[in-house]
């Protein structure tokens, strides 16, 4: 018993050095770009490595949070044998409570300490490494902060005590004499309050982006709200795993039936009998499916949505855009000549606005001539009519509350210049955000087109002349023409989307990392408990090898509930977020990224397989007479 104490303090020491040092890392990393000082790309280039920075930072911190507080949560179940001698000898519920607490307490501090160190000594090759793989500026460097280390101490302290008092109050909650069979049998399905909380906090996260999905649909669809909704939902359904792994394992049996192989048969009833260890094992598995899912699937929705939506948003088809985002007049002028064609070359500027309250707000514009816009946009009308934004009219989104079509709306100039400009129509919000429609009258001084949308005549021969000419056009000036999928595809440019799109790879590694490092403890922490059944199989007639088989085939099991129930979570992910974009642009499918998928149930069960049948095989070294001693006792 003492032996088991120490190997799961170890245990949840190791893990909450790791899960602490991820933390520090990346707040560390964090802090570092959100200081630095930047001018024009650069300042560019910031504004993204502090987004992406931003998004890894509560991703790692929400995998070190979940892995700590179920490895410290299962640490204390395990002991429950001690806690019912405790029991039975007089020990008090709190003087119980009192002893995991301190020990929890004992391991976290200085595992809390270690992890900052760990974390400090990693963070400056990690922001190098950023700034090689081209996800922050080549030149940022890591600065000096004390509070990236005092808050991941402070949350691997707290997460740790937390883990450790839920999982403490339940063990020290039983009478003296249900404590003692309690300690020898794994109950069915976990405590009741576990299952109440597991439901309550499912469906308070399933409700919530549900309610999101449909009254704002276009916030259900942001970046932010993609990566928090993962989030909301592997709690619920982590604390729900021993009751969910129970139906998968019940309906294996009755599907094979009597043709079920003895291994595959021990394997199942092995994970069946202890549910409170299937979920310790499964959990990581269910976290890095779970969030690769949400962030990868979540992503890759919304952007095939985002393009679809601002293509539509087209008439024109052909779009002219620079490298740098600012067409040369010239140019623009050049395209107008061409003849039976339209362009529209909106340019950009930012103004307020005077919301009720009297409160200015922030906003993006575009400036353009409106005698070209009814033939080169397609924006979905809610009110009133295009074709009348002239210079003392606006042309407004329906996402805020404002006057209806007809009232006035006062608008702050970047020169500081207020005009009183009447609504003329109101636009659905789109994908990408849309922005307000003004006229060339009120276009920034200096200010350049961000593109030029060019309509083509209707009739084929005369199109393809006139596309010809607008090739020959750009080509003249050095921008690029694109048909308006390829641009809508581009989105912010393939620069930024690549950016953007490693960043949640090195989120996801990171993930895998911990979660391979926590299936490995946790399969070495359990080894204990079953060293008993390994032993009878030994003694009933089983050989070394069928043995080791039956460890392996269960690991693998495991890693087969976590894909179930990383399914389930996945679900509850990306259902509301299909219904949002649903209401925003239209029936459109989901993409599911099963590579990413595939890839990491590999990588989890590389690791759990070797790790349950290296357990497996470190207890069956010893002699047939010391299993048998050992079975008797």
């Amino acid at each position: 018993m003492g032996k088991r104490r120490y190997a799961d303090l170890a245990g949840s020491f190791a893990t909450l050095v790791f899960g602490v040092a991820i933390v520090a890392m990346m707040l560390l990393a964090l802090a570092s770009s959100a200081t630095a000082d930047g001018c024009g790309d650069d300042s560019d280039a910031l504004v993204t490595t502090n987004a992406l920075t931003g998004t890894a930072v509560g991703t790692t911190t929400f995998a070190a949070v979940f892995v700590v507080a179920s490895t410290f949560s299962f640490a204390v179940a395990r002991r429950r044998r001690e806690f019912a001698l405790l029991r039975s000898i007089g020990a008090t519920p709190r003087q119980v409570r009192r002893i995991v607490m301190r020990e929890a307490l004992a391991v976290s501090v200085p595992a809390g300490v270690l992890g900052c160190v760990l974390g400090r000594a990693a963070a400056g090759p990690f922001v190098d490494w950023l700034g090689n793989a081209g996800l922050a500026p080549e030149w940022l460097t890591l600065r000096d902060a004390m509070w990236p280390l005092y808050t991941a101490f402070a949350v691997g302290v707290a997460v740790a005590l937390a883990g450790a008092s839920v999982a403490a109050r339940q063990a020290s909650g039983v009478r003296p004499v249900e404590a003692l069979r309690q300690a020898s049998l794994d109950s069915a399905g976990g405590s009741r309050v576990r299952i109440w909380i597991g439901a309550l906090v499912l469906a308070a996260a399933f409700g919530f982006l549900l309610w999101t999905a449909v009254v704002t649909p276009g916030e259900a669809v942001h970046r932010k709200h993609r990566t928090l909704a993962p989030m909301l939902i592997v709690p619920g359904v982590a604390l729900l795993a021993p009751v969910l792994v129970g139906p998968p394992l019940r309906a294996l049996g009755r599907l094979v039936g009597r043709r079920e192989p003895v291994a595959l048969e021990l394997a199942r009833c092995g994970a069946a009998s202890t549910p409170r260890r299937t979920a310790a094992t499964v959990a990581p598995v269910l976290m890095a499916v779970a969030l690769a899912t949400g962030l990868l699937g979540g992503t890759d929705s919304a952007e095939d949505a985002g393009a679809r939506d601002a293509a539509d948003r087209l008439n024109a088809e052909l779009v002219v855009t620079a490298r740098d985002g600012a067409l040369d007049p010239q140019a623009v002028d050049d395209l107008r000549t061409v003849p039976g064609t339209a362009v529209a070359a909106p340019v950009p500027t930012d103004i307020k606005l005077l919301a009720p309250g009297d409160v200015w707000i922030n906003a993006k514009a575009w400036t353009l001539d409106p005698r070209d816009l009814a033939r080169t946009m397609n924006l979905p009308l809610v009110g009133g009519q295009l074709e009348a934004l002239a210079d003392d009219t606006v042309v407004v989104t329906d996402d805020w509350a404002r006057p209806d079509v007809g009232g006035m709306l006062a608008v702050r100039l970047p020169d500081g210049a207020r005009h009183e400009l009447r609504i003329t129509a109101t636009v659905k919000e789109g994908m990408g955000g849309t922005p307000l429609l003004l006229t060339s009258r009120h276009a920034p001084a200096g200010g350049r087109a961000f593109a030029a949308f060019v309509d083509l005549p209707e009739e084929p021969a005369a199109a393809a002349a006139a596309e010809q000419a607008v090739r020959e056009a750009a080509a003249r000036h050095g921008v690029t023409v694109q048909t308006k999928k390829e641009w809508a595809r581009g989105g912010q440019g393939p620069e930024v989307e690549e950016r953007r799109r490693n960043a949640v790879y090195v989120v996801l590694g990171i993930v895998l990392l911990y979660a391979a490092f926590a299936i490995a403890n946790t399969a070495a922490a359990s080894a204990a408990d079953q060293a008993p059944a390994w032993r009878a199989l030994r003694l009933a007639g089983a050989t070394r090898a069928q043995v080791l088989r039956t460890a392996a085939l269960e690991s693998v099991l495991m890693v087969a509930l976590g894909l179930l129930l990383a399914g389930v979570a996945a679900a509850a992910t990306l259902g509301p977020l299909w219904l949002a974009l649903l209401l925003l642009v239209g029936p459109i499918g989901l993409t599911v990224p099963w590579g990413a998928i595939a890839l990491i149930a590999a990588a989890c069960a590389a690791v759990a397989v070797p790790a349950g049948v290296a357990a497996a095989s470190v207890t069956l070294r010893r002699s047939a007479g010391e299993m048998s001693a050992a079975t008797r006792g």
